[in-house]
This record gives C-alpha cells, sequence and structure tokens, in this order.
C-alpha cells in the first residue's frame, strides 16, 4: 500500500492524527475523525511509522485555537498546533 511504498524512498515518516470536527462544519460530521483515526493509527502501527496526536493535542486547547464550526484554525491556533509538528520532527532527524 501506501505506507510500504513511501517507506521504500526512504523518508522518515510521521502520521498526525486529524484534528476534531466540531458540529457545524460544513461538509463534515463530528466523530468521523475518530474512526478516520482510529483505523489509521492501526495501519501506521502496524508499519512502525511514529504517531504525532494532533488530535488530542488540539481537543485540549480546541476552544482557544479552532475556529467556530469549521475544521481550521486561527492563526494564533495553527502556530501552536506547529509546536508538537516540529517537535515529531526534528526528534525523527535526530
Amino acid at each position: 500500500g501506501l505506507v510500504v511504498r513511501l517507506q521504500q524512498t526512504g523518508a522518515k515518516l510521521i502520521w498526525c492524527a486529524t484534528s476534531p470536527v466540531p458540529a457545524g462544519a460544513a461538509a463534515r460530521q463530528p466523530g468521523e475523525e475518530v474512526v478516520y483515526n482510529a483505523i489509521a493509527q492501526k495501519v501506521m502501527a502496524a508499519h512502525s511509522v511514529p504517531i504525532n496526536d494532533l488530535y488530542t493535542y488540539a481537543l485540549e486547547r480546541l476552544e482557544q485555537i479552532q475556529l467556530p464550526a469549521n475544521v481550521h484554525f486561527t492563526d494564533a491556533g495553527s502556530a501552536q498546533l506547529a509546536k508538537p509538528v516540529a517537535k515529531h520532527i526534528l526528534a525523527a532527524l535526530a
């Protein structure tokens, strides 16, 4: 599959769990991200791909970082999400 093909490139892979879907988000249903993340996490674990749990990170501060009824984030929220992303990338490159 796709993960195997990406691993064959020699790239250092990191999978980020998708962030929460709030009520009212266009074309998305709250809770669908939980199902998606659970399936993807099993695939990534089976291929030993490190996981960055942005879902939990975002959920813990959602009201401060996410736009209302929208899956996107404020500029300050995106900056907050960048912190664990950068941390995981730096760890993978170390």
